[in-house]
């Protein structure tokens, strides 16, 4: 089973993506997050093997500092990055120890 921790600040958008990942059978969403220090604390209890991290929460950079404490804390967690802007933050969400990124649509 691969377990699954989504962490974005709108909750609708969480909720449509654990909807869509609940309807595959070896996919489980542990938890959910809604700013960067709950997804830490997240990642620590629930020992997810990806994370999906939205970069702008509470912070323009929240999820990328997430990524970096917990890529640091745990090398295994891997880290697919949801944005809907430019190259910049992509690229420091990789240096930060992301493995991947989706693009969201716009609120």
């Amino acid at each position: 089973m691969i377990k699954v921790l989504i962490c974005d600040d709108i909750e609708k958008i969480r909720e449509y993506i654990a909807m869509i990942i609940s309807t595959d059978d070896e996919i489980e969403v542990v938890g959910m997050a809604s700013n960067g220090e709950e997804c830490v604390r997240a990642a620590r209890q629930f020992n997810p093997d990806i994370i999906l991290m939205d970069i702008q929460m509470e912070t323009e950079n929240a999820g990328i500092a997430a990524t970096k404490k917990i890529t640091s804390e745990n090398p295994k967690i891997k880290i697919i990055v949801l944005t809907m802007y430019g190259d910049e933050l992509i690229m420091e969400a990789y240096n930060a120890g992301a493995i991947d990124y989706i693009i969201k649509p716009g609120r």
